[in-house]
This record gives C-alpha cells, sequence and structure tokens, in this order.
C-alpha cells in the first residue's frame, strides 16, 4: 500500500509504471501555491486585489470539488466509451458545482453586491459558465491526452484495473 507522500510514478513488483493519484496531502501544497501565486500576483504583478475578501477563502472548497473529482475521475478508464462518459459528467458536475460554489460566496460574502438580488448576480454570471466549463474541458481533455501518450511512450499503466493508488 502506497503512502500519500509517494511519488506520482511507481514501478510495481513486475517493472511496469503505474500512475499514482496524491490525496490529502498533495491538495493543500496545492492550496498554498495558489495562495502565494495570487500574493506574488497581487503584491508583485500589478494584479487587482478586488477579488481578495472573506469569500477567498471559498475557493478552498472549490478547489477541493475539482482535485477530488480528478481522484474520482481516477476510477474510470480512459480507453473506454464507458469510462470517458463517467469521466466526462464527473467533470461537468465537479465544475458546474464549483462555478457555483465560486461565484455564489463571492455574491453573498464579498460585500460588493448588497445592491443587488441573487437572481440579478445569477443573470449577470451566467455569462463566463460557458466558457469557465470549456476551459476546464479544454485542460482535461490535454491532460488525458498527455496521460495516453505516456501509456504509450512509458509503459504506465493508467489504471485500467479501476484500482486507485494512494
Amino acid at each position: 500500500m502506497m503512502k500519500k507522500t509517494d511519488a506520482i510514478i511507481k514501478v510495481d513488483n513486475q517493472g511496469k509504471n503505474q500512475l499514482f493519484y496524491p490525496g490529502l496531502a498533495i491538495f493543500s501544497l496545492l492550496i498554498i501555491e495558489a495562495g502565494l501565486i495570487d500574493f506574488v500576483a497581487i503584491n508583485n504583478g500589478g494584479v487587482s486585489d478586488w477579488c481578495i475578501t472573506p469569500a477567498y477563502l471559498f475557493l478552498i472548497p472549490t478547489y477541493a470539488v475539482m482535485f477530488f473529482a480528478g481522484i474520482g475521475c481516477a476510477r474510470h478508464s480512459l480507453f473506454s466509451k464507458a469510462g470517458l462518459g463517467k469521466i466526462t459528467a464527473v467533470l461537468l458536475m465537479a465544475t458546474t458545482m464549483a462555478f457555483i460554489v465560486s461565484n455564489g460566496s463571492f455574491y453573498l460574502f464579498s460585500g460588493r453586491y448588497a445592491e443587488i438580488n441573487g437572481l440579478e448576480y445569477g443573470a449577470r454570471i451566467s455569462v463566463y459558465y460557458l466558457p469557465y466549463l470549456a476551459y476546464t474541458l479544454l485542460y482535461c481533455g490535454i491532460v488525458i491526452t498527455v496521460l495516453a501518450i505516456l501509456e504509450k511512450t512509458l509503459l504506465l499503466d493508467i489504471n485500467k484495473s479501476g484500482n486507485v493508488h494512494y
């Protein structure tokens, strides 16, 4: 059994590489990294701090939805229509949930929209949903393509058995 801090790729006892899906430790490091990137961008890169409000903390559950959806996707084969269908469904649901959490929390806790009601806010942000979804699916498509290439070039076992290695 692998520990959650083990490497991303490990060689099994038959000499074949297996993909390792990281857990909470990696998620925590990625959250810290995201916060540091925002800090540097705001303090050194001339990026506006307009979004840094009490709602900023809700990016943690937003990112958690996507991260753990990715781990859930790892339980399905990339190389079957059924597996890709399940992965696509999980990605659609997780991306929608992440959009709702991040935008809904900004509306509720940022203090920037006291003058409008929730329906009006929803109408304003709805124009951003499809691009948000499209970019997420684009990134995931790129990752799936890279994983397919890795499987073929590095003899990587992309979890065809359905067993996720933590």
